[in-house]
């Protein structure tokens, strides 16, 4: 009965695997995307401010994840 059973073990142990490492992989890119889109949207605003004659001073944030 057992020896029926190792097939289904290491066919989870192989789909668990992979999908963790799916998910790190998704975690990465999104945190890509994430410095991106903050940069543009940094950027943006700069311009806005300098076409409106305001003197920019931007003091970079770092968000910090509380564990």
């Amino acid at each position: 009965m057992y020896r029926l059973l190792y097939p289904l073990k290491w066919t989870f142990a192989a789909l668990d695997w992979a999908f963790y490492y799916i998910g790190v992989a998704a975690d990465y890119i999104s945190g890509m995307f994430g410095e991106a889109a903050d940069y543009f949207r940094i950027s943006i605003e700069i311009a806005e401010q300098r076409k409106r004659g305001v003197r920019v001073i931007y003091i970079e944030k770092k968000r910090r994840d509380r564990g």
